[in-house]
């Protein structure tokens, strides 16, 4: 049984590409302002 993310000599590949870096740091700060508008909600009630 192999694996495609190690290679013969064992090190590991780079799977992550600059797209998919940009898309996964959107997404992270997209999840965070949701908890920061919770948040100032939360306040105003």
């Amino acid at each position: 049984m192999t694996d495609s993310s190690v290679d013969i000599s064992g090190n590991l590949r780079r799977r992550l590409g600059l797209p998919l870096l940009v898309l996964y740091g959107t997404g992270i700060t997209s999840g965070a302002d949701i908890y920061v508008l919770i948040g100032a909600l939360a306040g105003h009630a």
